[in-house]
């Protein structure tokens, strides 16, 4: 089960980096505020931080 799970969020953090880094090389040719970059750069931060705090929860819940 866990591995399952592990397996869906390593998918979803790869997806999402790959989406905003193409994003943000976009932006970056736009000129975009540098707000923005750093706005998308915290955004990956932020699900990586919410993936491995869920992954923890999920895993002392089911006792490992």
């Amino acid at each position: 089960m866990v591995e399952s799970i592990i397996t869906v969020q390593r998918e979803s953090l790869q997806g999402l980096d790959s989406d905003l880094d193409i994003l943000k090389s976009y932006l970056k040719t736009q000129h975009a505020p540098k707000g923005v970059i750093e706005a998308l750069e915290g955004l990956t931060v932020e699900q990586h931080k919410a993936w491995k705090l869920a992954v923890g929860k999920i895993k002392k819940e089911l006792g490992q």
